[in-house]
């Protein structure tokens, strides 16, 4: 996550939109400007627009849901999403002054991966006039915050690209896992709410199997627990069902996203890099992945290119470096790709 300010109170109003379905900048204008116009305390918006097409569709905002308005403002934009970006600046502009409004945008590296398969230019375009309006004109409130999130890092598909000025007014945010106290609370929370006994030795032992407590893998470490009757081993009966076919798909959003983020090419070289980090626990020595690099770039690219692909593994929480090796910062998550690679 990354956010236009470093300081991360929760003030109001506050406006989300998810990009994650956008195919196109059109429809990353229109439904952000639809969702703008119907947050509360930011109706502002709809009656600052100067456009008389899209002024019409906007007077109809409390009587069309979000999508219908969504896709009568992509209509109205008659394919030239930069008149429709227009209309949300000068929105924006009219905000009132006095409060601080904060706007969430997620999955926005979805959309920018999606510019950059068709035209890189494209992508650069668009990106550029993000920035521009995050940044806004000499009339705004300088209390507009906004807060840029995804699945998928924007910084390291920003830098394999060379786009990261285009992104340098954001200051990153990263949302790690917890800390071994509050990791032991929720883990013993969610087994005494769904009345699962676990003693103090199985809880550690868990905890140490998952390595990196994530929420979302104590979640489904709880859930295995839930299914498996009572016996021996029961921890490694757990790590054994998360790495079984049958939970595939709660890690499958790691390995998709390799060539979304990193393109064929960064993704192929980058299975290689995991497969040499989780062959051994202590991972894999620099001069290893150094020598993974010759098989996929030039000599002119190769350094760059390298330091792009284990800066974004870094970023998105696959790997770390210790005592200058790369390894798998979740131990869980190199078993899962161990048992993946064999199927």
């Amino acid at each position: 996550m990354t956010s236009s300010d470093s300081t991360y109170s929760w003030p109001r109003p506050a406006a989300y939109y998810s990009a994650e379905g956008d195919t196109h900048e059109a429809e990353f204008v229109a439904g952000l400007l639809a969702t703008l116009a119907t947050t509360p305390g930011c109706s502002v918006i709809a009656s600052r627009v100067g456009d008389a097409r899209v002024e019409q569709v906007l007077a109809r905002v409390s009587k069309v849901s979000l999508s219908v308005l969504s896709l009568e403002l992509r209509q109205a934009a008659r394919g030239d999403w930069r008149e429709l970006a227009n209309t949300l600046a000068d929105g924006l502009a009219g905000l009132p002054p006095g409060s601080t409004t904060v706007i969430m945008v997620d999955e926005l590296p979805l959309l920018l991966a999606r510019l950059l398969r068709l035209d890189r230019d494209r992508a650069e375009v668009f990106l550029a006039w993000f920035r521009k309006l995050r940044q806004g004109s000499p009339r705004r409130d300088p209390h507009l915050r906004w807060l840029v999130a995804g699945s998928i890092g924007l910084a390291p598909l920003a830098a394999r690209e060379r786009l990261t000025h285009l992104i340098n007014d954001l200051h990153p945010a990263r949302l790690d896992a917890y800390e071994p106290a509050a990791a032991r609370a929720l883990l013993e929370g969610l087994a005494t709410t769904h009345r699962i006994h676990l003693d103090e030795g199985e809880a550690d032992a868990l905890l140490d199997r998952l390595g990196w407590p994530l929420p979302y893998f104590i979640q489904l470490a709880v859930a295995e627990l839930r299914r498996l009757p009572r016996g021996d081993d029961r921890v490694g009966r757990v790590i054994h069902a998360l790495c079984s076919v049958e939970n595939a798909m709660s890690f499958s959003l790691w390995w998709e996203r390799l060539e979304t983020e990193l393109g064929a090419v960064g993704a192929a070289a980058a299975e290689q890099v995991l497969d040499a980090c989780a062959a051994d626990p202590s991972g894999a020595s620099v001069a290893q992945i150094q020598e993974l690099a010759r098989h996929f770039w030039t000599d002119d690219e190769r350094e760059r290119r390298r330091h792009s692909l284990l800066g974004g593994l870094e970023h998105d929480g696959y790997l770390l470096t210790v005592g200058g090796r790369w390894r798998f910062r979740s131990p869980l998550l190199r078993e899962v790709w161990l048992a993946r690679r064999q199927r």
